[in-house]
């Protein structure tokens, strides 16, 4: 993964061009191959004189002590004259300064990618993208790079980038939202503000740079995330993970439209796919695996009541939002929500956390007792039509967004799917938008002729029972999701502005003591 420091060795060779016009622009991205801890910096230049021929630009941060480099390009014609090969043994044999120079990407799916110690800031995106992305597209150093801004989601920020010609390598930068860590496990995933940059066609090849939010090491386990990644992607279940930096990674882009659940012949590619999914081997050889919601539950409870004392610290170091006029005024009439306090969340939901605590036990109980034969597989977790992308020129289905993956029961995310119908406004129309049974049986019935896990005896497969499994698990995934929307409102406010989630958690958590008395009957 790296060019070896040992002084004897060849430098890297980038088969590339550049032009003395626009070193200014180039230099930076070909220098930062080697200097990776210059990619967030700012780059100052010095033009230089050498003989008559050739031309240099130095290029150094603030100082420039002795690590400032310089890009020299070769007069024209020069090669005629000089033996280039033998001039670059001749000075390599001088070389005193070690540089760790990136070779290539890891073309092995089952290899970890490479990392770069460097942290990018989102603010600055637009100088630090192309320096990163050239790390593996080096044959965009001498091109012009072009941004436009994408939407994604609820938090996410997009920035498309490609160069003039616009050809198939595009890439995309993601930027996780604030402290989404808390949330979101990140040997599993979290929520982002993008960067993208890709080019019209936005194929396969396409890459996405993601950006961690602050704090996210909170509930994020980054190795784990990366991991869970690598492995899918060998199953071609999840984006090819290139290289990670200390807070984000390097990853390629999937191509596709978000599915339209009213268009009901859309269910049996997501019922085939998650089948799918869920049949991937385990990397415990299919020995018997535990859930982890209840452990996800009891997480999120900790953080929420106060108990966890690295989110009290890290609470006093947010700043609170300036709502402004207007925002003032939609908080004072009730359309938008005032920023939550630790202290003010049980008030919210109206419940207390103790009597919180009581139900996870007994969810727990329940789950032991009368869902033992349900299986547990890697579920996705968050089944929403968001993360459903549709290629209509291949017909074909991927799933994306890997934040809240962990094992589960697999008729969880067959109940999350069916849920989600309901969109994502801050107040959705829960029962109206709940699929007729025609339709869950139908979705079931397909999922079960792709599920290879579900092949063999004791384990129930009838469509009519499983629709009624799903409908009882509704319970859980509203209580999943109003508890991570009352986080995220407690640690990105800054993004209530755009999405009120504190009347989105009361929602989802009403409709959770509507319905766990249905849950606990099961």
């Amino acid at each position: 993964m790296q060019v070896t420091e040992q002084l004897s060795q060849q430098p890297l060779h980038i088969n590339i061009e550049l032009n003395s016009s626009d070193l200014e622009t180039c230099g930076p991205r070909l220098v930062c191959l080697v200097k990776q801890d210059w990619i967030c910096k700012t780059i100052h230049f010095e033009k230089l004189t050498d003989g008559l021929s050739n031309k240099l630009l130095a290029m150094f941060p603030s100082s420039k002590d002795e690590q400032s480099l310089i890009v020299r390009i070769y007069g024209k014609n020069s090669d005629l004259i000089v033996d280039r090969k033998v001039e670059i043994q001749t000075m390599t044999k001088c070389i005193t300064d070690n540089m760790n120079v990136i070779m290539q990407v890891t073309e092995h799916l089952n290899q970890q990618p490479l990392h770069i110690n460097i942290e990018l800031d989102s603010s600055d995106l637009e100088t630090c993208g192309p320096r990163l992305v050239c790390l593996v597209k080096q044959d965009w150093i001498c091109k012009t790079i072009h941004f436009e801004k994408l939407t994604d989601g609820l938090s996410n920020k997009l920035l498309a980038m490609f160069p003039s010609s616009k050809d198939e390598q595009s890439l995309i930068v993601r930027i996780y939202g604030k402290n989404s860590d808390l949330i979101v496990d990140r040997k599993v995933e979290i929520q982002t503000m993008l960067l993208a940059m890709f080019p019209s066609s936005k194929d396969e090849q396409s890459l996405i740079v993601r950006i961690y939010g602050k704090n996210s090491d909170l509930i994020v386990d980054r190795k784990v995330e990366i991991q869970t990644m690598v492995r899918l992607s060998q199953y071609n279940m999840s984006n090819q993970v290139l290289l990670t930096f200390n807070n984000g990674f390097l990853y390629t882009y999937v191509p596709g439209e978000q599915i339209n659940i009213d268009n009901e012949s859309v269910d049996l590619l997501v019922a085939s796919k998650l089948a799918e999914y869920h049949s991937i081997p385990s990397d415990d050889d299919n020995q018997n695996k535990k859930q982890q919601l209840i452990e996800k539950l009891r997480h999120y409870l900790n953080l929420l009541n106060g108990t966890n004392p690295q989110l009290q610290e890290r609470l006093k170091t947010l700043k609170s939002p300036t709502m402004g006029v207007l925002g003032t005024i939609k908080a004072t009439v009730g359309l938008q929500s005032w920023t939550p306090s630790l202290d003010s969340l049980e008030s919210i939901l109206d419940y207390s956390w103790s009597q919180l605590a009581d139900d996870i036990d007994a969810i727990e109980n329940t789950l032991n007792q009368n869902w033992s034969n349900i299986p547990v597989v890697f579920c996705h977790n968050d089944t929403q039509s968001r993360n459903f992308l549709l290629d209509k020129k291949t017909h074909t289905l991927r799933i994306i967004d890997f934040e809240h993956c962990f094992h589960n029961l697999y008729l969880f995310d067959i109940a999350n799917y069916f849920v989600e119908f309901a969109g994502l406004g801050s107040s959705p129309d829960w029962p109206s938008k709940y699929p007729s049974v025609e339709r869950r049986k139908t979705f079931l019935a397909e999922y079960l002729k792709h599920a290879r896990f579900l092949n063999c005896e004791n384990i129930e497969n009838e469509p009519d029972k499983l629709s009624e499994r799903c409908y009882r698990l509704i319970a859980l995934t509203h209580l999943y999701w109003s508890l991570w929307a009352l986080l995220e409102a407690l640690i990105n406010p800054e993004a209530l502005s755009q999405f009120d989630y504190v009347t989105y958690s009361k929602s989802r958590f009403n409709q959770y003591k509507l319905h766990k008395s249905h849950f606990f009957a099961s």
